[in-house]
């Protein structure tokens, strides 16, 4: 593998294989399965003063930040063994609107190199209402704050496979270029039910059909590769929650055949690397 991408809790995955730290998949399951909860640990307190979430995020970010200090310790993204490409919003100031702030570790074109990794994390990962917004200084230019990429570029595929075609990244032709895409599984949801609705209505489904972007990004990297791009995925029976605590479990429950998946995923590796 050449690139790792990955947006929010995709970012922790694509860094953590980039990283070289990793030895197996179960410690990304474990990970999940043990620190979960806890990051999503519900605060009675917390929970009215932000009126669940309506005016202040329903979590503090302090265990999210403990968990990736303990994977990356001091690393910073011109630190990590393989290339990564990881997308956050930054939320714009005075003079600059807001947009995606795509983080790499392409050496020698990158600004990034010196940000730690886990600020990088942070950034990609800061759900709106779940977390605040995460800021990071820079020496040139001030600080920004970003907010959750996946607001923008939910399915990084496309992305990666321009960085891989740019000539500031691999430069690589396009015949050389293979991607697989693991997401995360869906829920087969409709938006259907309302004749008409305003900003109140709209509110709940809006924000995922934004967020959605699974079909556009399988369809764009599919027209752009044809048979080098894989993806793999799954529908669930019932929806998860961005903040469930026993996510991990329900997944267990809906994807039994994950060993398929990865039977998969790694035929596909096998025949490509």
């Amino acid at each position: 593998m050449d690139l790792f991408a990955g947006t929010s809790t995709g970012a922790i995955i694509a860094a953590y294989l980039a990283s070289g730290r990793m030895k197996s998949f179960d410690e990304i399951v474990n990970l999940y399965r043990d620190e979960g909860p806890k990051i999503f640990q519900r605060n009675v307190k917390r929970e009215i003063l932000s009126i669940f979430g309506l005016y202040k995020s329903r979590y503090n970010a302090d265990h999210l930040k403990s968990v990736l200090e303990n994977l990356f310790g001091d690393m910073r993204l011109g630190d990590l063994q393989k290339r990564v490409l990881i997308p956050a919003v930054d939320l714009g100031g005075d003079k600059w609107p807001y947009q995606v702030k795509f983080f790499d570790n392409f050496k020698g074109n990158s600004t990034d190199l010196d940000i730690p990794v886990v600020d990088v994390l942070l950034a990609s990962t800061a759900a709106p209402s779940y977390f605040g917004a995460h800021k990071i200084t820079y020496k040139s230019f001030g600080t920004r704050e970003y907010v959750d990429g996946g607001l923008a570029c939910n399915h990084p595929s496309v992305s990666a496979i321009c960085a891989a075609l740019d000539v500031l990244g691999f430069d690589a032709e396009i015949q050389d270029v293979y991607c697989l895409h693991i997401a995360t599984g869906f829920f087969p949801q409709s938006a259907t039910g309302w004749n008409e609705r305003g900003k109140f209505g709209w509110i709940s489904d809006a924000i995922e059909l934004a967020t959605e972007q699974y079909s556009t990004t399988c369809y764009q990297s599919e027209k752009l590769l044809r048979q080098r791009f894989q993806c793999i995925g799954t529908s669930f029976g019932e929806k998860i929650d961005l903040d469930d605590p026993h996510g991990i479990a329900k997944i267990d429950r809906h994807w039994p055949n994950m060993s398929a998946m990865l039977t998969i995923a790694n035929g596909y590796l096998a025949r490509h690397w």
